[in-house]
């Protein structure tokens, strides 16, 4: 009889060291295939980025450009500008009233009313003398038909010129009438007359002078401001020297105003602002010293005014000035990648902001817990801003 096959089983204290070994080969594993990990994700991710505003100056041109008329387009690198000057009068007019003047007589006015409290229409003609109770005498300006027991209101005016005759408001008889009738036939004033006096005001030559004078600064200071028109420049000049008026009245005249006319021989110079502009750019661009780059212009800082005009040949010259800005000619290749390598932030700082030509600096390390710049160059990017 066969004897039954026996298993050999291993104690439990082998089994536990055999176990103990596995779990321990199994966690460095983990720890390592981690680290490893870890380290790719480093190396793919860990970068830095650097941004660079290279150092600002401030750019001053000035020069002169020509205002040609034969030319139809700006000239590149020239200072020539295509231009229309043209000559011609301006015609201003204006009414003087003439101030102060000489007191002479003239006949007060007023308004009457005429009551008639008889029983007859009563006919009044026109000048009918209506006398005041201190014996000034006035007359109505027309004829008129008062009602019985009716009364009419109408224009009287004094006998003779004077300021006496302007009297306060009263009561006047009619002499013409019957003397019975003048007690219930009068007149009544309710306001002062006036005008018992006027100023007589007299033209002169300097009067004359003087208007045309003050006219023809006033046209000329607004004819010189220079205007922009569709964005055209139009500058007038004034030959003050030449101007000429007239006057619708002479010396002499008694008038309460009169008109002045001046006649103003004035030149035009008319060009385009964008071809001064691009004069203005090209020129500050060349001016730009040799170790720096032209950044920009400042066009409102565009200043301009006229230097010299030939009437016959129709040109002109102008004084032109423009500000702008230039920097240091810097290129991320001018930076060794490798003096930034194991930098950290406070350090990479210091570095690029103590470099000549670097008025500005902006780091940004990811991931934002990453210490230092890494050592791949690959992974450091430098980028040069306005």
């Amino acid at each position: 009889m066969a004897r039954p096959k026996t298993t050999k089983r291993r104690s439990p204290k082998k089994q536990d060291r055999i176990s103990t070994f596995h779990q321990k080969m199994t966690i460095g594993f983990l720890v390592v295939s981690s680290i490893l990990v870890l380290l790719i994700f480093y190396f793919t991710i860990a970068e830095v980025k650097i941004k660079i505003k290279p150092e600002a100056s401030e750019l001053n041109s000035t020069f002169t450009v020509e205002l040609l008329p034969d030319v139809k387009t700006t000239l590149a690198g020239t200072n020539i500008v295509p231009s229309v000057i043209e000559t011609g009068f301006e015609e201003r007019s204006e009414t003087i009233s003439i101030e102060g003047g000489t007191p002479v007589p003239d006949v007060a006015t007023g308004e009457v009313t005429i009551i008639n409290n008889y029983s007859k229409n009563q006919p009044l003609v026109k000048t009918t003398r209506l006398l005041s109770p201190d014996g000034k005498l006035f007359r109505i300006n027309k004829t008129i038909t008062v009602p019985a027991g009716g009364q009419i209101t109408v224009e009287a005016y004094a006998d003779k010129p004077g300021k006496e005759f302007e009297i306060a408001p009263t009561r006047f008889t009619i002499p013409g009438l019957w003397e019975g009738l003048q007690k219930d036939i009068y007149a009544e004033s309710i306001a002062p007359f006036t005008g018992g006096e006027r100023l007589e005001k007299t033209i002169t030559q300097d009067l004359i002078d003087q208007s045309a004078k003050d006219l023809a600064q006033k046209v000329t200071k607004t004819l010189e401001q220079t205007t922009n028109q569709q964005d055209n420049i139009k500058i007038t000049i004034v030959d003050k020297d030449n101007i000429t008026w007239t006057s619708d009245a002479q010396p002499g005249d008694i008038v309460e105003s009169f008109t002045v006319t001046v006649k103003i021989p004035v030149t035009t110079i008319t060009f385009a602002l964008k071809d001064l502009e691009s004069v203005a750019v090209n020129n500050l661009v060349t001016q730009t010293p040799p170790y720096q780059q032209f950044l920009s212009a400042d066009l409102t800082t565009l200043q301009y005014k006229l230097k010299s005009v030939d009437i016959n040949d129709k040109s002109a010259t102008l004084e032109v000035s423009l500000q702008g800005k230039s920097a240091s000619r810097l290129k991320k290749e001018d930076l060794d990648i490798k003096e930034l390598k194991g930098k950290t932030y406070q350090e990479l700082i210091s570095y690029l902001e103590n470099i000549p030509g670097i008025s500005d600096v902006s780091v940004t390390f990811t991931p934002s817990w990453l210490k230092q710049v890494p050592s791949l160059q690959d992974h450091v990017y430098i980028e040069i801003v306005d």
